[in-house]
């Protein structure tokens, strides 16, 4: 399965050095100054002793727990502290990968006009799902669910020459859509925040060019992560094109079906997995077969349809229950409304048209005494199947490997628009040639509030919430024991300047909530801390012990002070002395055998560096691989 994703083992790591290695390097002038975030001034309306709460419940609910957000209307809620954080952090990786790319960010209105979507042929009756309104001179304006027109008007009124030409525009800014049905909090809301990335050249290379660009960069992104995602070949949709991917992260609550393959790895989203018949098909009459009828109406209303496909599967398999491919029927007759919570398609026909539209495998004669016309299902002339691809199917791209189905949840889109939107809107440029050219055009999103939702969905347990160590509110919280508020300070200020000067960009947070010691641990659970440190009773500025906690590793240790340096001088000695003799420190750096082959390579290969290399650099790039995954 084609995951982006790393693929080595971190059962039984010990997390000595990654948070302690310095922890006694008290008299550096580096970490004086270091600004320490205090629970205690920071506001987290968590609800961590609800009774009944347990791995069934869903992550829209354990966020608000957690002290995420809150809902103020259907499909609309507020950012709380804590996940204004996590979205901040998305936001700012973002941002690097959009630099590397070249790209300028903008920030739009999110009031757009009606003018320049109907111009695009985008604005639709009234039944969509746009906010529309006037103001006060009855100008039609309405709230953008995404920004297409605007942003081509905006640069055809700059731009005239392919020597402008490329150029890379986004922005992170609310969208807005009148969802009939919003569900699944932040996954399914009304309003939303949304990155996009529009792109212009002038030729149809070039825009291939960049649209390559722009794919590697969301790879990039996800890989950032450390969470797994797939991507998969899609379907334009209203947006336009002819080339487009999604990005997705596997999870059973994911509304979207991914379909690979695992002989030739193509993986593809169901809205294209549509297959053609092969030439070697065999026609079956109609009257040999059992079907299924599926009744709908084309949208003006004037065509009904009865779409007629096998019950049952016709490659001399053990029978297996067909399911209709709503995606093929609307590629083969693309005038069809295919709302399923419409009334009933026999009401709403209000003309004499009818049409009895089959699967490409079925041979229907017309009947004299009935009103429909057989009409074989294709797309430009090759005749289709009208059922969907199941588990083990034999895939119809290699016709070697097997099919798997796995639910997932939509983050991110990539399109080739080509001239979709310059076209009607008139962003032309003079060309090298001196002739005007329709600019080609990309459009390039990731739900950032949806990618919020997403990443706890995937990563939550029973316990709570588990946040990749990139996007975590806080990276490390501190809990002092009873009596020791002090070194627990001393002991943040300390890691928050290793990691500064590791370059990790990781924060540390103190609970210094007046609170139970029992609470806070219950209460760190829940909100999914990359890491806990625990200040108890048996650390004192003489030595002792200091305990360190990893949910996402499955790590508790409990460490004795002595085995970490006590100055950055010292940690710069070690760095340079090879293995050390430390019982930690030599666990560490010899992780135990991995469950796949290539885990126990990539083990083997990290251990080796870290022999060769500085020990501290090693283990600080593997504890902040908390959340790595298995390739699939």
């Amino acid at each position: 399965m084609a995951f982006g994703a790393f693929s080595f083992s971190t059962r039984g790591l010990t997390l000595t050095w990654v948070l302690l290695a310095p922890l006694l390097a008290r008299h550096s002038s580096s970490n004086s100054h270091e600004s320490i975030h205090r629970l205690s001034n920071f506001w987290t309306p968590t609800e961590n002793q609800i009774k009944g709460a347990d791995k069934s419940e869903d992550v829209h609910t354990t966020l608000v727990r957690a002290g995420f957000l809150r809902q103020t209307h259907s499909g609309i809620f507020h950012l709380l502290p804590l996940g204004f954080r996590v979205q901040q952090k998305l936001e700012s990786l973002i941002d690097d990968h959009m630099e590397q790319i070249g790209a300028s960010k903008v920030s739009m209105s999110t009031i757009s006009s009606e003018k320049l979507w109907k111009a695009s042929g985008r604005l639709t009756g009234k039944d969509s799902e746009l906010f529309r309104f006037k103001d006060r001179k009855d100008a039609k304006l309405l709230l953008s669910p995404t920004h297409e027109e605007e942003i081509t008007s905006l640069v055809a009124n700059s731009v005239h020459s392919y020597r402008d030409l490329p150029l890379r525009l986004y922005q992170v800014t609310r969208k807005y859509r009148d969802e009939a049905r919003p569900r699944q909090g932040l996954l399914r809301g009304r309003e939303f925040l949304m990155k996009d990335l529009y792109t212009f050249d002038s030729t149809v290379e070039d825009a291939i060019k960049t649209y390559d660009r722009v794919r590697a960069a969301y790879h990039s992104f996800f890989t950032d992560l450390r969470i797994p995602f797939l991507t998969a070949a899609a379907d334009s949709g209203s947006m336009g094109g002819s080339l487009s991917h999604e990005y997705h992260l596997p999870s059973p609550t994911g509304e979207d079906h991914i379909i690979t393959c695992d002989g030739c790895g193509k993986t593809m989203n169901e809205e294209v997995a549509i297959i053609d018949m092969p030439s070697s098909a065999v026609h079956i009459p109609v009257n040999e077969v059992e079907t299924d009828i599926y009744t709908c109406v084309t949208k003006d209303r004037k065509t009904l349809i009865r779409v007629l496909y096998p019950r049952y599967t016709l490659d001399g398999t053990a029978a297996r229950l067909n399911t209709l491919n709503t995606y093929a029927v609307r590629a083969a007759l693309p005038d069809l409304d295919l709302d399923l919570s419409s009334a009933d398609p026999d009401s709403l026909h209000q003309g004499t048209a009818q049409i009895l539209l089959h699967d490409a495998r079925l041979v229907v004669p017309a009947l004299p005494s009935s009103p429909f016309v057989p009409v074989r299902a294709t797309i430009d002339s090759h005749p289709i199947y009208l059922t969907a691809l199941q588990p083990g199917d034999i895939c119809p791209t290699c016709l070697s490997g097997k099919l798997s189905i796995v639910p997932a949840i939509e983050v991110g889109h990539t399109f080739h628009l080509g001239d979709r939107y310059s076209a009607p809107l008139q962003l032309r440029v003079k060309s090298a040639a001196d002739e005007l050219v329709n600019v080609q055009m990309g459009c390039h999103g990731i739900g950032v509030s949806r990618l919020v939702a997403a990443i706890a969905a995937v990563k939550a347990d029973e316990k709570g919430l588990q946040w990749p160590a990139r996007v975590a509110p806080f990276s490390v919280v501190v809990i002092p024991g009873k009596g020791n508020e002090g070194a627990a300070e001393e002991v943040a200020r300390v890691i928050q300047g290793y990691l500064r000067r590791e370059g990790r960009g990781g924060d540390v947070v103190i609970d210094d909530r007046e609170k139970p010691v029992g609470w806070k641990f219950k209460d760190a659970d829940l909100i999914g801390y990359p890491v806990v440190v625990v200040v108890g009773r048996t650390y004192t500025a003489d030595g002792g012990e200091v305990e360190v906690q990893c949910r996402q590793l499955g790590v508790k240790e409990t460490l004795p002070s002595d085995t970490i340096p006590r100055s950055p001088a010292h940690s710069r000695r070690l760095s340079h002395s090879g293995p050390s003799s430390s019982p930690h420190r030599t666990r560490f750096l010899k992780p135990q055998a991995c469950a796949t082959r290539s885990t126990a390579a990539r083990s083997s290969s990290l251990t080796q560096r870290s022999h060769k290399g500085n020990p501290l650099a090693h283990v600080t790039r593997t504890i902040w691989s908390l959340d790595v995954v298995t390739a699939m």
